[in-house]
């Protein structure tokens, strides 16, 4: 297997620090910093929490086993790239041993199921540990139980080795033998080599709920208490008394009278109690509401209802954006192990996200900025391919026709419409409407160039300032059926839209484009 330093490379950094003598750097990576009494040695650091228990919280509470299993699974969906250099000049590469240990890291283990249980491990114990096993080059990895690894300090901080008991059997691994996946730590002695676990946090939180399960299923068992009777003097009552009053109660009960008759001396008092008081359910909520931020989970990825879908849309996306700040981390030891391989160095490993739809921004935010492009000069085609929309138009054009001005409005104006609305439309003629609605509209258009007349916008020149007069719409550039209507914009606030002074495009609310007419 090929040697892999430890943090530190040679490299201009490291002469300085030489020069200067403040750091000695080894050639293994090692440095002559002391991180502590505490760090010399060979004994290994030991854990502030259990990792079996942290591991256990899977099995004992709903909602940990919700959000782990929702974390786990949503990442193992991300396909991983390799990509060499950086910039501009990074390139993917496809083929690659890596891929064939990931997809079978073992001869016994599916890669998919190993994957998500390296992430299982560290999201609750805030570890994840993987043997390499080959020689020359990575042929296998096998996953070691964080309960059962220690790690073995450095005198300056660093991991030295890895040490795993076997029940008995203590075996130690070095550095370059074992991938480390591991969350950051609060620690200050040798235990912050060790990551901190979600369930290290919700440990009071956990506790009393589970506190308030036992009791909910104690209370099951029981049955509620549902009445009280005592004496209503200063009376003592022997055994053989109360068992009396206590037959004598069931019996009326169970003839369903609905009326309990009790002598002198007695009194009844009816108790209220409720489920929500018994399983302290604001306390549960609160702790169900604590596993979710501490895994980083929203509640609409675990089934729980959301105000609207614009709310849980965000949730969503805000979701995937901690994904991805977990995912850098598994990369960069992912990193470490295709590195390993013979001709590797230089190649990174990295999770794809550009296929995830929570994180790819809305229709209409892409379809604004192309109307911001195509007011700017560029074409339409040219602005609706920056923004991902490659197949506007059917017709291919050449590089000439793309910078020639096309003349037709009528179809740049249903093209813009097809862009909008992701379906085809339909065209309709001025004649098509009534003569009332004709005549409508062509003093619209006169009023328009009229005063674009008078502002000085002569329509000679095809390259002078253009506008457009667009009648607002519930349905036209992304607005909803449900949002009010805007009052039609004045003359002097038209757009400039590629259209020329004298032509006059509308747009009917039911999202139709009607052809220019000349004034």
């Amino acid at each position: 297997m090929a040697k892999s330093e430890l943090a530190i490379r040679d490299g201009w950094f490291p002469r300085i620090l030489r020069a200067l003598r403040l750091v000695q750097v080894e050639s293994d990576g090692s440095t002559t910093h002391v991180a502590g009494s505490d760090f010399i040695g060979d004994d290994p650091g030991s854990r502030t929490y259990s990792a079996i228990n942290s591991m256990a919280a899977m099995a004992r509470f709903p909602w940990v086993r919700a959000c782990v299993e929702a974390v786990s699974s949503d990442l193992t969906k991300v396909p991983q790239r390799i990509i060499k250099g950086r910039g501009k000049d990074a390139e993917t590469i496809e083929e690659h041993p890596f891929f064939d240990l990931m997809e079978r890291p073992n001869s016994r283990t599916p890669g998919i199921l190993f994957a998500r249980q390296l992430i299982v491990d560290m999201l609750l114990t805030g570890d994840a540990f993987a043997l390499v096993a080959g020689e020359g080059e990575p042929r296998a990895l096998i996953r070691l139980h964080p309960e059962r690894v220690k790690i073995v300090p450095n005198d300056d901080g660093q991991i030295k080795e890895y040490e795993y008991n076997g029940a008995g059997a203590v075996v130690r691994y070095g550095f370059e033998q074992v991938l480390h996946f591991r969350s950051p730590s609060w620690q200050s002695n040798p235990s912050m080599l060790y990551g901190s676990g979600a369930i290290e946090s919700l440990h009071n939180d956990l506790t009393t709920d589970l506190a308030a399960s036992e009791l909910a299923a104690k209370s099951a068992q029981t049955g509620l208490p549902t009445g009280i009777i005592s004496p209503s003097a200063d009376d003592i009552w022997t055994r053989p008394q109360i068992q009396q009053l206590r037959e004598g109660f069931e019996r009326q009960l169970k003839a369903k009278s609905g009326t309990v008759i009790l002598g002198a001396g007695v009194e009844y008092k009816q108790l209220s109690h409720s489920l929500r008081d018994l399983e302290y359910q604001k306390t549960r909520e609160m702790a169900k509401e604590a596993v979710m931020a501490a895994i980083g989970v929203v509640p609409v990825r675990v089934g729980v209802e959301s105000a609207n879908y614009a709310s849980s849309r965000q949730q969503m996306r805000l979701y995937w954006e901690q994904l991805q700040s977990r995912a850098a981390l598994m990369d960069s030891e992912y990193t470490r192990l295709l590195r390993m391989f013979p001709d590797s160095d230089g190649l990174r490993v990295v999770s794809d996200f550009s296929e995830v739809d929570a994180l790819q921004e809305s229709r209409t935010e892409r379809v604004n900025r192309v109307n911001t492009w195509w007011m700017m000069g560029v074409s339409l085609q040219e602005a609706a391919a920056l923004e991902g929309f490659e197949n506007l138009n059917a017709d291919e054009t050449t590089e000439a026709e793309r910078d020639t001005e096309p003349d037709d409005m009528e179809e740049r104006a249903a093209s813009l419409i097809r862009l909008m609305f992701d379906r085809d439309t339909v065209t309709r003629g001025l004649s098509d409407l009534s003569a009332t609605v004709q005549e409508g509209l062509r003093n619209k258009a006169n009023e328009h160039n009229e005063d674009m007349e008078e502002k000085g916008r002569s329509p000679t020149g095809d390259r002078r300032p253009r506008a457009y007069w667009l009648k607002s719409s519930s349905v036209a550039w992304g607005r909803t059926n449900t949002e009010p209507r805007k009052r039609p914009p004045r003359c002097d606030q038209c757009r400039p839209m590629g259209i020329r002074p004298r032509e006059f495009v509308f747009v009917r609310a039911t999202e139709r484009p009607l052809p220019k007419r000349e004034a």
